[in-house]
């Protein structure tokens, strides 16, 4: 059953599902994305080469394949590891800036991850007593898992502090948040 309280996420769930990079099981593990860039020049025996001509990124994930024409070297990325469980996140409390996020579901019932930069000024109490959560938090992100699942998300963490929080009920009817499913992120360096 879902909270009432979830309702200002309706949109995070579509924007999470817009940005999804792919579900896997537990035994599954990514680990890194790399990212490169390249310059594409057109064939020099061809005026009507197909090849764009300027700069590309790739990102992949697992195993990287060579490229041809590589002038800035890749840069790998490192995943924000968060796995969820009756009723805490485990996580790093301090990461530098990343552009995935790696949910785990740990537990036994379903738990979702709403992640976001909390406002200047404001607390996790303010976070939690807003009416408005977009006032409060903005661009958050939202993951939902089954027990035993992965999912990972590319979005941009930039430096600043974050909350975690799950809004989903359990079978008693208590949200998940109320019951301590709450946690905040430093995203430091990298400015």
């Amino acid at each position: 059953m879902v909270s009432s309280r979830r309702a200002p996420f309706a949109a995070v769930s579509f924007l999470a599902a817009v940005a999804l990079v792919g579900g896997c099981g537990m035994g599954d593990s990514v680990g890194e994305v790399l990212v490169s860039t390249s310059t594409v020049a057109p064939s020099p025996s061809s005026t009507s080469s197909s090849a764009p001509t300027g700069t590309s990124v790739t990102a992949t994930s697992g195993t990287a394949t060579s490229a041809t024409s590589t002038s800035v070297p890749p840069l790998v990325l490192k995943a924000f590891d968060v796995a969820g469980l009756e009723y805490e996140y485990r996580h790093a409390p301090t990461i530098p800036p990343t552009g995935l996020v790696r949910f785990t579901n740990e537990g036994l019932e379903d738990h979702e991850l709403i992640l976001g930069p909390i406002v200047t000024g404001n607390t996790v109490a303010d976070v939690l007593a807003a009416p408005d959560f977009s006032a409060v938090v903005t661009d958050p992100i939202a993951i939902t898992a089954a027990p035993g699942e992965t999912t990972e998300i590319a979005v941009p963490i930039t430096p600043g502090t974050y909350i975690l929080v799950c809004y989903i009920e359990n079978d008693a009817g208590e949200s998940h948040v109320d019951l301590g499913m709450v946690s905040t992120l430093e995203v430091v360096g990298g400015e």
